[in-house]
């Protein structure tokens, strides 16, 4: 799949042509267990030369820390397995990748994985402290204090002055002791509080005294409830309204109207029921994202007809938020996006991919916006020339044609 230099040189054409639908990957396959996973590209991915291995493995591992560190745990853990095969394959096992992926796996309570990887750890290479860390904290989340203790301890013994290790005896104790008096605390029997039916008793009682001393009857003020003049019943907080009220007051009930209700617009082109043209917000999210879709899927042609390479753009991913907002009559129209477009260099042997990224579409920013170009790692050598000189130039190719099509989208949203 590489290209020799002599095709290489070929790559001073591209033919840009219009596809909607995002390419196929050169380390993609149709039955690729990772598809719509951010990282499918390298988890998909099995090299076979050793210099292949070597530089997938490195990547892997690169990406792996950078998703544990974004708190990405399912991805870091993927990818971790995935260094841990690439590694075996070159005959090389690293302590280091299984501590990485205990460390994941103690993230996502997958604790009995977790305790694996730190024994596998301490198996590659019995000197490499971090894995009895790991094999202790492992154990101390699935509650074997013991246990944990004594593995922290064989760490301890191996760097005598590695305070994470003093620490975590400690906290393992008072763990442990806390835990104890909770189980014993739980075995107690429960003491059952009664003073709710003294009161309830006592209520009955008062009630009962009531009733004997209306001659029978029930006080219904004892249930929050009153009788009116006219014998109904009501609550006890309701106002009986004296007949002289009822004369000032008139005929309070309430009379349909006939006429029809007129709609009209409100001050500054706001919504009917914003007659005062006071502050209101319409989102304008699915309307910028639709419509960057539409700008962004036809591609024109920029070399002759029957050049063998061609580009095709992914539909593009827009994350942020738009809105139109009316105050006082004005119209404040307002966007903050980011915007990422697949890109893919097609030619005989294979495929060059990669993004280019819009990191600030802002409504603010001018005319002219950041496109940076990111270039899959794996991507032959011989491919970044033709690469560097259409897709990244900002003078030629691809940027400018992405550039006017932006700004005809600044142009549509401030006509909304």
């Amino acid at each position: 799949r590489r290209l020799t230099r002599s095709r290489g040189a070929i790559l001073a054409q591209v033919y840009l042509v219009a596809v909607r639908q995002s390419p196929t990957r050169l380390v993609m396959t149709s039955g690729n267990p990772f598809a719509g996973n951010p990282h499918a590209d390298v988890l998909g991915h099995t090299p076979t030369e050793t210099d292949e291995i070597a530089r997938l493995l490195a990547e892997v591992k690169a990406r792996g820390k950078g998703a544990f560190g974004q708190k990405d745990m399912p991805n870091a853990e993927k990818l971790y397995n995935k260094a841990i095969e690439l590694a075996a394959a070159l005959k090389a096992p690293e302590a280091a990748l299984f501590s990485n992926r205990s460390a994941a796996r103690l993230n996502l309570r997958m604790y009995e994985g977790a305790l694996e990887d730190g024994k596998e750890a301490a198996k590659v290479d019995p000197n490499f402290v971090k894995a009895y860390y790991r094999q202790g904290e492992a154990l101390r989340r699935m509650e074997r204090f013991d246990d944990a203790v004594k593995v922290y301890t064989v760490g301890l013994e191996k760097e005598p002055t590695n305070k994470a290790f003093i620490d975590a005896i400690a906290a393992t104790v008072k763990e442990q002791e806390e835990d104890r008096k909770a189980k014993e605390e739980a075995r107690k029997p429960a003491e059952v509080d009664m003073s709710w039916l003294k009161k309830s008793v006592e209520k009955q009682d008062a009630v009962r005294e009531a009733r004997n001393q209306d001659g029978g009857e029930e006080n219904l003020e004892f249930k929050g409830y009153k009788k009116l003049a006219d014998g109904r019943t009501t609550s006890y907080f309701h106002t009986e309204i004296s007949e002289e009220a009822k004369k000032l007051i008139g005929d309070r009930k309430p009379v349909k109207l006939d006429t029809p209700v007129q709609e009209t617009a409100g001050a500054g082109g706001s919504s009917t029921w914003n007659q005062a043209g006071t502050y209101e917000e319409k989102g304008m999210k699915v309307w910028v994202t639709d419509k960057l879709v539409e700008l962004l899927n036809y591609i024109d042609t920029l070399t002759p007809p029957g050049c063998p390479f061609a580009v095709t753009l992914k539909a593009p991913d827009v994350k942020g938020e738009a809105s139109i907002a009316t105050s006082r009559g004005k119209r404040r129209r307002v966007f903050d996006l980011s915007v990422t477009i697949g890109f893919a260099v097609t030619f005989p042997e294979g495929e060059a991919v990669g993004n280019l990224v819009i990191p600030e579409l802002v409504s603010d920013e001018g005319d002219t916006f950041e496109i940076k170009v990111e270039v899959d790692p794996i991507t032959p050598n011989e491919a970044r020339g033709p690469i560097r000189e259409y897709i990244e130039s900002r003078n030629v190719g691809l940027q400018p044609w992405i550039q006017s099509r932006l700004q005809q989208f600044v142009k549509e949203y401030s006509e909304q």
